[in-house]
């Protein structure tokens, strides 16, 4: 499959999805990047990532509860997934995190990365594809995973990212004197668009 590239994608926005709403006359394009970070609690299962309590918060999440940013526009393309621990219990935004396959347990390569708009699934990937095998020398955007297909998105859209872990997997949580927890964070990336600024 050929890499799309950024007129193909405002074609299909164009021609497909808002046929009529948009137009390069009286719209600009912008990169889409929305994320959200979190600490994994618990695997084994279908788990919401984000859900009713999740805030924005810069490094941690661009989502109000499920629900997109308003001006969150156009299509999703694109994930990434990124994995990192911590001795201590902390915001997700003071973690440092890897696209690395060798730095991701083998509980969460064999899981999968589930979004689903409006409780319907849009899309569902194993985090295993998703993974890099050696440190990327491109921004995250172009080495990101493209999906086989694209999936529209509106501001203000509900829309959930789930992680299915395998039954039975155990977390590493460390040891009293010396802890661990788990966190992942999930970047999905597409092209939106809005009113240009009348002169």
């Amino acid at each position: 499959m050929a890499k799309k590239t950024t007129r193909d994608y405002i074609t299909i926005l164009q021609e497909n999805y808002f046929k009529g709403e948009y137009h390069p006359q009286t719209k600009f394009i912008n990169e889409l990047n929305l994320l959200h970070s979190t600490r994994i609690l618990g695997i084994g299962g279908e788990q919401a990532l984000n859900d009713a309590n999740s805030k924005v918060e810069v490094g941690i999440s661009d989502f109000n509860g499920t629900l997109t940013p308003t001006d969150a526009k156009g299509l999703m393309r694109a994930m990434t997934i990124r994995y990192g621990t911590s001795s201590k219990d902390v915001s997700p935004a003071l973690v440092k995190y890897s696209e690395i396959e060798t730095d991701f347990p083998a509980w969460l390569l064999n899981s999968e990365i589930i979004i689903k708009t409006g409780s319907v699934e849009a899309l569902r990937t194993r985090v295993n594809d998703l993974v890099l095998g050696s440190k990327p020398d491109k921004v995250a955007s172009e080495w990101a995973k493209e999906f086989e297909k694209t999936v529209k998105i509106s501001g203000g859209q509900d829309l959930q990212i789930y992680l299915s872990t395998p039954k039975g997997a155990e977390q590493d949580k460390g040891t009293a004197e010396s802890p661990k927890f788990d966190y992942v964070a999930v970047n999905l990336y597409g092209i939106k668009f809005g009113d240009r600024k009348a002169n």
